[in-house]
């Protein structure tokens, strides 16, 4: 497989500036010292969904001792230039919350209002994904949602089901009871552009909004190669068989821990047979229909919204830098 020299990133992908301090993160002292100096900085996030202002940007604050007390989980993120980065969980079923509530299951604009807070919001990460240009934000962003869920869906042993200890400011956890220690999980999902002549093929899930059509993914299986994870989902998912499949890039998705890897694909056939249980429908489309949907002068169709990866390979494709 070969890597694509992109001068760009998908959203959460590009390289920052951010010290993940592996050697100090297991240190206690350094941790304590840290959240309580005068340049650390914190994120809050209500089940999942970060706080932002009314012009959606993320809110750091001081974490100061009263603030400290009321988190759930604390997580350490790392360091940059001299401030040391942390999020905390302040996740409370009983916690009374303002709420503008909007049904949409994958784009969800609804905004909430916690009493500690008044002036700010907890929004949905994926609302965020066109803002999010800056790196370094991107990334404590991304690390703050994975390891706040991880530690809210793994909180017994594994082995012998004890309720078990944060350790390494929150990258791990350990069981007092057996000892064992557990990492966070990542999932790789791989996500096709699969071509054929002009022709870019996409999907659609049952769930997605009207019309929104994107490319075909899914987790990858024990025991698979990228290639052959490839290969197997877009048969799987459209009877359509793929060959010379090769790596073009990656993203962090914390969505909520997967690792997409965007690849290309050459279909050997035209022949569409969507199935059902695995989508709802997919299509054909060449790269003047796409260039048309993208101008505003087709609106039966959308595609991926700015900062996803599917969106980014698109985007490459029609420009000419994925053939």
């Amino acid at each position: 497989m070969h890597h694509m020299n992109f001068n760009d990133f998908a959203t959460f992908a590009r390289p920052s500036r951010l010290e993940r301090n592996i050697d100090k993160r297991s240190d206690g002292n350094f941790l304590e010292n840290a959240v309580h100096g005068k340049n650390s900085r914190l994120l809050l996030f209500w089940k999942g969904m970060p706080m932002v202002d009314n012009q959606t940007n993320p809110v750091f604050l001081l974490p100061e001792k009263e603030l400290i007390k009321t988190l759930g989980t604390r997580v350490y993120l790392g360091s940059c230039n001299g401030t040391d980065y942390f999020a905390g969980d302040i996740t409370r079923e009983n916690t009374p919350l303002t709420v503008n509530v909007v049904e949409n299951r994958l784009f969800d604009p609804s905004q909430y209002q916690h009493p500690d807070f008044p002036e700010y919001y907890f929004k949905g990460l994926r609302m965020l994904l066109p803002y999010l240009q800056e790196s370094l934000l991107a990334e404590l962003l991304a690390i703050g949602k994975a390891l706040l869920g991880w530690h809210y869906t793994h909180r017994y042993c594994s082995f012998c089901g004890h309720p078990s200890d944060i350790r390494n400011g929150g990258w791990s956890r350990i069981c007092p009871a057996c000892k064992s220690e557990h990492f966070p999980r990542y999932d790789p999902v791989v996500i096709m552009l699969i071509l054929r002549q002009n022709k870019v093929l996409l999907g659609r899930s049952y769930h997605w909004p009207q019309g929104m059509h994107s490319l075909l993914a899914g987790f990858m299986e024990p025991g698979e190669s990228i290639e052959s994870a490839v290969v197997r989902e877009v048969y799987e998912e459209a009877e359509i068989l793929v060959e010379n499949v090769s790596y073009l890039s990656s993203q962090p998705w914390p969505f909520p821990t997967s690792l997409m890897i965007g690849c290309r694909g050459e279909a050997r056939n035209d022949t569409i047979n969507p199935q059902k249980n695995e989508i709802e429908n997919a299509i054909w489309l060449e790269r003047e229909e796409v260039m048309d949907i993208y101008d505003g002068s087709r609106t039966d169709i959308s595609l991926p919204r700015k900062g996803s990866i599917a969106e980014f390979l698109i985007r490459k494709w029609l420009g000419g830098i994925i053939i």
